[in-house]
């Protein structure tokens, strides 16, 4: 006798399953700014890059009976996988009322949201890590100031050196950048920088606010302030750290795989899924096993700049 398959042993909840896809990733805030997510039907594939052929000027006359020219928007780069996650929601048997057989909507509906937070979170750090690690920049498009150069020092010129990072990004790819990126304490730092308040009308502003940075800046800028608890160290960790990172991200209508952006999510398009509950007698609980399966991935065209270690850190 044949033995079941994966997809048959698990069993989907298809109303849980809408409220796991209806929950709105708002614990990955950053990440789904600089890897938004796009849908893939496959578990693996070519990565879509982009490079400066996407900007050459196209001569599209035609005399009649010519054939029309063709153009193709990026091209395959590196291969990607996705990584599969799994996590299950517990509703224990205490919160039952006493005359429910099962868990109602609400309570698993709750359990679910909470492992989606804890999902998400993760999402989030495998965002920062791929966003900070300096190898991933090509060369040109990452710098480390050191000394009176960091931010938190008052001779250093922040509005140089982020002039010179989008710069470097408009050169390589053609897009002006639009996104500043930054770590909690240099967001602090910025705010509070001598050159950033000597810009400003008001001379009694001690600290600037979010909007008049980005007036001054002439970008979005998005602060990274998730921490995760480091069990080794027994600290809280910024997940963003003390850099800051300047990306290239398209509006929302233009985000899909054939349009260039700092980077995506790939997502398998039938999931997050919802499996069928099952009643576990040792937690005394109802379990619902959360699955998904996506993979942030660098969409190339050196769309991004890295300024690692702006501020010292605290």
């Amino acid at each position: 006798m044949p033995q079941p398959t994966l997809a048959q042993d698990r069993v989907v909840d298809l109303v849980y399953t809408e409220v796991a896809r209806g929950y709105g990733h708002d614990f990955a805030p950053v990440s789904n700014i600089l890897f938004p997510i796009v849908p893939v039907n496959t578990s693996a594939g070519k990565i879509i890059t982009f490079g400066p052929e996407d900007f050459i000027i196209v001569n599209t006359s035609r005399a009649p009976g010519q054939n029309t020219k063709r153009i193709q928007f990026g091209h395959a780069g590196a291969e990607f996988a996705l990584n599969h996650h799994r996590l299950e929601a517990m509703a224990p048997l205490e919160r039952i009322s006493e005359t429910a057989v099962q868990p109602g909507f609400d309570l698993v509906a709750r359990s679910i949201r909470s492992v989606q937070r804890i999902m998400d979170r993760e999402r989030e750090y495998i965002g920062s890590v791929l966003a900070r690690t300096a190898n991933n920049y090509p060369v040109g498009n990452k710098s480390a100031p050191t000394g009176s150069d960091k931010w938190d020092d008052p001779a250093s010129d922040p509005f140089s050196q982020v002039a010179a990072a989008r710069s470097a990004v408009r050169k390589k790819c053609g897009i002006k950048p639009n996104y500043m990126i930054l770590g909690d304490q240099v967001y602090s730092a910025l705010a509070r920088h001598p050159g950033v308040l000597d810009r400003l009308s008001n001379a009694d502003i001690k600290v600037a606010t979010k909007a008049q940075l980005e007036l001054l800046f002439e970008m979005t800028i998005v602060v990274g302030e998730d921490v995760y608890y480091e069990e080794s160290t027994s600290e809280f960790v910024d997940m963003w750290g003390n850099d800051a990172i300047i990306a290239v991200v398209m509006p929302k209508s233009m985000q899909e795989m054939g349009s260039p952006n700092f980077g995506y999510t790939y997502q398998l398009e039938t999931l997050p899924t919802v499996e069928e509950g099952y009643f576990d007698k040792n937690p005394n609980s109802w379990i619902y096993p959360v699955a998904d399966a996506y993979k942030p991935v660098l969409t190339g065209m050196s769309s991004g700049f890295l300024i690692q270690g702006a501020v010292t850190l605290a």
